[in-house]
This record gives C-alpha cells, sequence and structure tokens, in this order.
C-alpha cells in the first residue's frame, strides 16, 4: 500500500475508533454486547499500525501515547486493552524513533496540558482543536519537508476526530 493512502486509511481510524470507545464508556453509546472491546482492539491495533509505518509516525504518536499514559487517560476497560495492545506491539518489533520529534511533541502536549490544569491557559477553539500541535508541526516542516507526513497524519486524526464527536454531539452523546 502506498504510504501516504496507509497513513490517511490509519490516522481516519486511530481517530474513530477511538471517539467511538470514549463514546461508549462516558457518553451512553450503545452499538451491541462487547462493542466496548472491540474498538478498544481497533484502536491499538490502528495506532500499532500507524506507529509501524514510518519512524516520524512512531515518534510523534508515541509522544501523544506517552501524554495519555501521563494525564491517566486510559480510565476504562476498552482504553487499557488498546494500551496493551500497543505495548505488546513496541516489545515485540520496537520502533525507530526520532527522539527530536518524540520529546519535542511531548514537551508541547504536556506542556499545554499543565497551563490548563493549573489555569495558566483559558480555552478557547485554538486550544480545543489542539491548533498548538498543528502549530508545532508547522514548524518542523518549515525545518524539513518529510515532516509533512506527520501534519497528513495529524490532520487526518484530528479532522475525523472532530467530525466523529460532533456527529455523535448532534444525536445526543455530547
Amino acid at each position: 500500500m502506498d504510504l501516504l493512502i496507509a497513513v490517511v486509511i490509519y490516522s481516519a481510524l486511530l481517530a474513530f475508533t477511538i471517539k467511538i470507545a470514549d463514546l461508549l464508556d462516558e457518553h451512553g453509546l450503545f452499538l451491541f454486547r462487547g462493542a466496548a472491546v472491540l474498538f478498544g482492539i481497533l484502536w491499538g491495533t490502528a495506532f500499532v499500525f500507524l506507529m509501524w509505518l514510518h519512524p516520524l509516525l512512531a515518534s510523534f504518536w508515541l509522544a501523544l501515547l506517552l501524554h495519555w499514559i501521563i494525564f491517566m487517560k486510559f480510565d476504562f476497560f476498552n482504553h487499557a486493552l488498546a494500551l496493551a495492545i500497543i505495548l505488546l506491539a513496541i516489545l515485540w518489533k520496537p520502533p525507530f524513533v526520532d527522539w527530536n520529534v518524540l520529546f519535542s511533541a511531548l514537551v508541547v502536549y504536556t506542556g499545554i496540558a499543565l497551563l490548563h490544569r493549573y489555569h495558566m491557559l483559558k480555552k478557547n477553539l485554538f486550544w480545543n482543536l489542539n491548533g498548538h500541535v498543528f502549530l508545532l508541526l508547522l514548524l518542523f516542516l518549515f525545518l524539513d519537508q518529510q515532516y509533512s507526513l506527520l501534519l497528513l497524519s495529524y490532520g487526518v486524526e484530528s479532522a475525523v476526530y472532530h467530525t466523529t464527536k460532533y456527529v455523535a454531539a448532534l444525536q445526543g452523546y455530547a
């Protein structure tokens, strides 16, 4: 499969499965018995396939994974199942990592989250849509065109995640 097509498919699948997993646990969505488990498996699998596509993708998405761990976002069984799949995949086939990308993305994610947590930064549409991450990726892109892969992945993931969230809210699952 062509790299760009794979990035789009796996990024979209990751976003969709993350949001559906949240809706099943936290917002009362019911699809069928076992749906939460299935979406936890799909979430972990999509993350793994995306991570294995390219070292830059691995670095960026592992930074987000570490951010989720630091802020204890794995608070339901299907979240923990996704994390277990990801960790087992890392142990089985460790991805190559660009430490500059991993560290800078982790600092941006965690720094902004800490500013929000301690009320040092007002929430607005820019922060709610993770505009700060897009700024980081644009800075990377300014440094080297290879980082366009990250911008594509995160752009697709954000668009699908927020579209799924919006459609769910229209259906009463806010």
